[in-house]
């Protein structure tokens, strides 16, 4: 079993480009900027993550 300082906490990301109601929502941008940068910087404060893993398809959009 690991101890508590081997293990590594990450937060992530999960998105889709093949939304139906709005496609490549996370890409859209907002005041210049794709929305899911927003999302990925506001994490990167966080204080208890060591990792931020964006989890998306392979699909082209």
């Amino acid at each position: 079993m690991k101890t508590r300082d081997d293990r590594v906490n990450a937060i992530f990301i999960t998105v889709r480009t093949q939304s139906t109601r709005l496609p490549a929502k996370a890409l859209k941008p907002i005041n210049g900027m794709p929305t899911i940068e927003y999302l990925i910087k506001r994490m990167k404060h966080s204080r208890n993550a060591d990792a931020i893993i964006l989890c998306t398809t392979e699909n082209e959009s």
